[in-house]
Parts: C-alpha cells; sequence; structure tokens
C-alpha cells in the first residue's frame, strides 16, 4: 500500500475538516459569549423590569376600577359619602348620645395590609440563569475570550493545511 492512498487521505481529510469545524464553532461561540454577556445581562433585567411594570399597570387598572365603582355608587346613593368620610378622611361625625368606636393601631394595620394585598412587591434585580451568572464575572469573561481565542487559533494553525505549500521547487 502506498503511503498516498486516496482513500487514507480522504479519511484524514475528513478527520481535519471535522476536528477544524468542532474547535473552530466551539471557540467562536465562547468569544461570542465572552463580548456578549453584558448585552444579555442588561436583556434579562430590563425583560424582569418590563415585567415589574406590567405588574404595576395591571395593579393599577385595578384600582382605578374599584375607585369608579366607588364613585358610581356615590352618585347612586349620595349618603354613602357621609357613611365613607369617617374612614376616609377622618371626620367623625358628631351627634349627641352615640358612642363612636376607635380603631386600635393594630387594627388598622391589619386593614392597610388587607388592602395592600394586591399591590406588586418592589422589583428586585433580575434573577439571571446561573450559567449567565457565572460567566458575567469579570475573570470567567476574560477566561473564556482567552480560551475562545486559544480554540481559534489552534482550529487554523494545528488542524488547517499541512504539509509544505508554496514552496519552490529547487531549480525553477
Amino acid at each position: 500500500m502506498s503511503p498516498c492512498n486516496p482513500r487514507s487521505f480522504r479519511l484524514g481529510s475528513l478527520a481535519k475538516t471535522a476536528c477544524f469545524c468542532v474547535f473552530f464553532a466551539i471557540g467562536s461561540t465562547a468569544m461570542c459569549l465572552a463580548l456578549l454577556t453584558g448585552d444579555l445581562v442588561r436583556y434579562y433585567n430590563r425583560k424582569h423590569r418590563l415585567t415589574y411594570e406590567q405588574q404595576m399597570v395591571d395593579w393599577l387598572d385595578r384600582l382605578n376600577a374599584d375607585y369608579q365603582m366607588v364613585l358610581q355608587g356615590l352618585q347612586e346613593d349620595p349618603n354613602l359619602l357621609v357613611r365613607l368620610a369617617p374612614a376616609v378622611i377622618g371626620l367623625w361625625p358628631k351627634e349627641p348620645n352615640t358612642a363612636y368606636p376607635q380603631a386600635r393601631p393594630e387594627e388598622l394595620m391589619a386593614a392597610r395590609q388587607a388592602i395592600i394585598t394586591g399591590e406588586p412587591a418592589p422589583a428586585g434585580p433580575a434573577q439571571l440563569p446561573g450559567w449567565l451568572d457565572r460567566c458575567s464575572r469579570p475573570l470567567c469573561r476574560y477566561l473564556l475570550l482567552g480560551a475562545g481565542a486559544g480554540l481559534v487559533l489552534v482550529s487554523f494553525v494545528f488542524v488547517g493545511r499541512s504539509g509544505p505549500q508554496g514552496q519552490d521547487k529547487e531549480g525553477t
């Protein structure tokens, strides 16, 4: 069998091409991830903020609907204002021989909590996926960039074309 067997040359060429594709794809992906990590973190933060803002808008819509019902009730029954005034603005009627119960601070706090339960919690930092949290650390970003660049260089240098190329034949 001669050293230039076409079948072994094709298998070797195919293996080199496959190694080049794998190394280059992994290296370029690692470099892109290292360079785009900041954008991905901003994307997740903005997505989280948008979700929170949408919850706030929904809560405000529900609150507006409740107030519209109260206003509609006031238009239908003017005596409702007399009954709501003590709770809303603190005007207690001064009728003789009438006892008005005074609310204790614990009862007021319980009522306040019951009213506010529909309000969304304040937006904290976005919960990033674990892989993105690890990749966003500066040292990991530099290591990813270096490893990716190394794999791309390996794919070009060691897996690229081999053998003497462009050598001038002696004597010509």
